[in-house]
């Protein structure tokens, strides 16, 4: 019997051939718990990922969803996408919250299993940088999520960038996110890009602002193509 690491309930282990013969790692979440988290799938934004089926009508124009629209707009020149495991509905928040803000970062042992398998699918390649917290940030928080995250993969990672004390986007509105390009990141000295394929790690993805301008400095010192890979994508 084992214990769901979100809700605390015990549970018993599904059997399957590959569970049995040591093939896969056992689940760290129980039944309802893994159901409740949603895994983007079906249709999805060509550039962000955003799962179009939960996405309101008259924000999307074909297979693009508005807000890549404007960003396309706003920096025409720069091949760039994300793709994202999760919707990041309420229980992701949940989850999120406690992760995050809380700091139980074993739970993200919950999601690695299918958080590898996104990475092997769309980026495993591509050098791993995560998106730097302020030092303000972690300070208050004492660790950085998304280096966390990026450390779940088996690639190399290369944490070059720095970020500038900035205010939070999650204290912005959508509006205020999407006009923004501020230089919030800087690459440290000493560090060569010409022609590195890169993809970004970060826990969500909202409206871009955070991995587009963190794409954009690394374009500026010679990156030959930048993703993201972000654990949630909001609808």
């Amino acid at each position: 019997m084992d214990y769901c690491l979100w809700c605390d309930v015990s549970f018993y282990q599904a059997l399957t051939w590959n569970s049995v013969f040591g093939l896969t790692e056992p689940d760290k979440l129980c039944e309802e718990c893994r159901q409740s988290l949603t895994i983007i799938s079906g249709e999805i934004c060509r550039v962000c990922g955003r799962m179009l089926e939960k996405t309101p009508k008259g924000f999307v124009d074909g297979d693009t969803c508005l807000d890549c629209i404007r960003w396309e707009m706003i920096w025409p020149d720069k091949n760039f996408k994300n793709r994202s495991l999760y919707v990041y509905d309420g229980k992701m928040k949940e989850w999120m919250n406690r992760f995050k803000f809380r700091g139980d970062v074993v739970l993200c042992e919950t999601v690695t299993s299918e958080w590898k398998k996104l990475w092997l699918k769309e980026c495993q390649n591509e050098i791993i940088v995560p998106i730097p917290l302020s030092g303000k940030r972690l300070y208050e928080r004492g660790f950085n999520q998304s280096l966390v995250l990026a450390q779940l993969l088996d690639g190399e990672i290369k944490d070059i960038l720095t970020r500038k004390n900035s205010e939070k986007q999650s204290k912005k509105s959508r509006s205020e996110r999407l006009q923004t390009n501020a230089d919030f990141f800087q690459l440290k000295e000493g560090i060569g890009l010409s022609g590195a394929r890169i993809v970004l790690i970060d826990d969500v993805y909202t409206t871009g602002t955070t991995v587009r301008n963190a794409a954009q400095t690394l374009f500026g010192y010679g990156a030959r193509s930048v993703s993201s890979l972000t654990l949630a994508r909001g609808v």
